[in-house]
């Protein structure tokens, strides 16, 4: 029996202790190799069918009965893997434009491609014959996921997939355009590799973007080839005197990757649009409030247990925070913070961590909500400005996914009185690449443009060629270097942070204990009588391109551009103004992200810059334009989270702030609304490995 579930989601549950492989064998092909503790070996290639020389081959009824690595060899191909089982008694097969005989089946998919078309044609779906467009098909058994819908629990009687049940398989799957195919292999039935159930391969298939997929084969059939290197995967078939063999199969599928020439299958399409989806209201976390900055001062360090005393769920002196536990921190009257202060910014540091996780920040008084305000890979310290909530209890709370130690430096809070919300177009106003690098300890000053009436400014501030790991912190020049960090890199990354901090006299210094490149933008300021009041929400996700949250699912096409109508948000029909933690993740190319009023367009600069295959957050407070509708827009194929930390109104004309709304119900739309023409992005990769957290595939964090 198959179990549909449809409320089930994407959970990248392999990559739970498990070390990734990417390499680039050929032109339009990419290699993952993924190793884990359970102990499990998984071989996956992503083929562009959009690259030059890009094609598929499937066997020919002439061309059968061989093994997988002389059937890549026979047809010229650089990557083959097995077809559907080795007897072949399954479905409907094509091979150079030649059926085999045997008709469809009521259990078995297709995975067929034609001139400018790929399909993955669902089991359900029984064919009469090939379509007149396909030239190459290769049937399977069973469908796992189809059109984003996983097939979790599937059940055949234990022949192929049963709940818990490992074997070496075989599976193939398609990216929601049709321009992406995935080859999957995992090895099984050693004591290397344990196998992989057919649960795990769709946590696998939607974790690295397929939209439908199926299994091909479940056995020793099992084989990925690849032209100079061989058999990647150790069969599980063995000799008399215990040698792995290949199997002599029936039929397979292989990819042409010359790197020149025409690319027949390119399957990209546009998008199927958009999902339906209706937000929950808003929930606030305290009245509207205005910001006031305060000289940054740490308000507990876990690794020498510096202010914890105040802290509930403190560890005890150096030690990490455990996974999955919560902290309640308040005392912030002690720091300068009025018991009136409604919410804090505060820069969060993970330092040391022994798996890779998240911190959620939250008003105590609430349930701890689903989003992530910082995220953190293994080992890496990284930080990332949060805003959050105070709630009534005048605290608010940080859970933390994987032990790890923590930082908390406070920035400013927000209150009745102080400094409304100006928003402006992003500008560079500080470059050392143009100049030198910070020397280590060196107080460097950055000339930023202020009025008369400025009372902090927002900055995205980004460290890059450093040659050690280090610390890069921001702070006004009016007095000495405060002990406190911003940014957090290791040797040769890229990372960026979002600080606000006071500029008196326009002046804002920078120090790092190590040489480091620093590059700022100013996107706003924070003005003493004007601009807009904002109020603390618990966190809120707004989007979640991995499980179809704020009406998309699957990554952004390259180039895409969302637009998310948040005036539709119950609750945020007056704002004019948000603040967001902003993530990608899971991306399949080097490339940048943008967000920015719709109405406006972009301004040039980029929210996010993001590496192939890690994640990439930082905070954003972007104006929602006339129209309330926030443009998203992806240079390249990636995945992306929102989180709503804050909402931001003007204030009303007769004086004081209006609380947010409390609007009926409605749903917010995304479209895909074709590509902008940009003047270039700011350099600012972001290397977070793994720092997201994945959703798992029966609970969500």
């Amino acid at each position: 029996m198959r179990m549909l579930l449809v409320a089930a989601v994407a959970a990248g549950s392999l990559a739970h202790a498990s070390t990734d492989t990417w390499s680039d064998p050929f032109p339009g092909v990419r290699y993952l190799y993924r190793e884990t503790l359970l102990p499990l070996r998984v071989h996956v290639a992503v083929v562009d069918t959009c690259a030059a020389g890009v094609s598929f081959r499937a066997t020919a009824p002439s061309e059968g009965n061989r093994t997988t690595s002389s059937f890549g060899q026979l047809v010229g191909a650089q990557l083959a893997i097995n077809g559907d089982f080795f007897d072949h008694d399954w479905g409907m097969n094509l091979g150079a434009g030649v059926a085999w005989p045997g008709g469809d089946s009521d259990h078995s998919g297709n995975f067929a491609v034609g001139l400018n078309r790929v399909e993955l044609i669902p089991d359900e779906l029984v064919l009469a014959a090939p379509a007149p467009w396909m030239t190459e098909v290769v049937s399977g058994r069973w469908t796992l996921i189809s059109s984003g819908v996983p097939y979790y629990g599937m059940d055949d009687g234990g022949y192929q997939c049963a709940p818990g049940l490992r074997e070496p398989r075989t599976a193939v799957g398609v990216s929601r355009d049709g321009r992406y195919v995935y080859l999957l292999v995992a090895e099984g039935r050693s004591a290397r590799s344990a196998g992989i159930t057919c649960d795990e391969v769709i946590d696998l298939m939607t974790e690295l973007g397929a939209y439908d997929a199926m299994g091909l084969d479940s056995g020793g059939s099992s084989q990925m080839w690849l032209e100079g290197a061989g058999l990647l995967n150790r069969p599980s078939d063995h000799t008399a005197s215990g040698t792995p063999v290949e199997r002599v199969v029936r039929n397979h599928l292989a990819v042409r990757a010359s790197g020149t020439g025409p690319a027949p299958h390119c399957g990209e399409r546009p998008a199927r649009g958009p999902l339906p989806f209706v937000h929950r209201a808003v929930t606030p976390s305290g009245a509207p409030s205005r910001f006031n900055p305060v000289r940054p001062r740490r308000r507990f360090d876990t690794r020498d247990a510096t202010n914890l005393g105040s802290v509930q769920g403190a560890p005890l002196p150096g030690e990490r925070l455990g996974a999955q536990s919560t902290l309640e921190v308040g005392g912030w009257g002690a720091l300068g913070v009025p018991a009136e202060a409604t919410s804090v910014l505060v820069n969060l540091t993970a330092v040391d961590a022994l798996a890779a996780g998240f911190v959620t920040a939250f008003p105590s008084d609430a349930p701890r909500p689903l989003a992530a305000s910082l995220n953190y890979p293994a080992t890496v310290a990284v930080s990332a400005a949060t805003l959050s909530g105070l709630g009534s209890a005048q605290t608010f709370s940080l859970y933390t996914h994987q032990p790890t130690h923590l930082l908390a430096d406070l920035q400013g809070y927000f209150a009745s009185g102080g400094a409304g919300f100006a928003p402006r177009s992003p500008a560079r106003v500080y470059d050392s690449r143009s100049v030198a690098k910070l020397a280590p300890w060196a107080q460097v000053s950055l000339a930023v443009p202020v009025g008369p009436s400025t009372a902090a400014v927002a900055l995205n501030v980004v460290a890059t060629g450093a040659e050690a790991d280090g610390f890069l912190s921001v702070y006004p020049c009016d007095g000495p270097f405060p002990g406190t960090s911003n940014v957090n890199f290791a040797a040769h990354q890229t990372v960026a942070n979002a600080v606000i901090t006071a500029a008196p006299g326009g002046s804002v210094c920078a120090l790092s204990n190590v040489a480091v490149d620093v590059v700022v933008d100013q996107f706003g300021a924070w003005e003493a009588g004007a601009g807009a009041d904002l109020t603390a929400v618990v966190p809120q996700r707004l989007l979640d391109t991995r499980d179809g949250t704020g009406g998309w699912q699957g990554r952004l096409f390259d180039r895409q551009e969302l637009s998310l109508d948040l005036h539709a948000v119950p609750g945020l029909s007056a704002a004019t103004a948000v603040a967001l933690s902003v993530t990608v993740t899971q991306p399949q190319e080097d490339g940048y992200l943008s967000v920015f009023p719709c109405d406006t367009g972009s301004s040039g600069t980029s929210t996010l810059n993001f590496e192939r295959g890690h994640e990439a957050t930082n905070l954003v407070t972007v104006s929602l334009g006339t129209t309330g509708r926030l443009c998203v827009f992806a240079q390249h194929r990636t995945h992306v989270v929102i989180d709503l930390a804050g909402a931001l109104e003007s204030r009303a004309a007769a004086g004081g702030a209006q609380p947010l709304d409390r609007a009926a119900p409605d749903g917010m739309g995304c479209s895909s609304v074709g590509p902008a023409t940009w003047l270039g992005a700011l350099v600012l990769v972001l290397l977070v490995k793994r720092g997201l957290p994945k959703l798992q595939p029966r609970s969500r964090r």
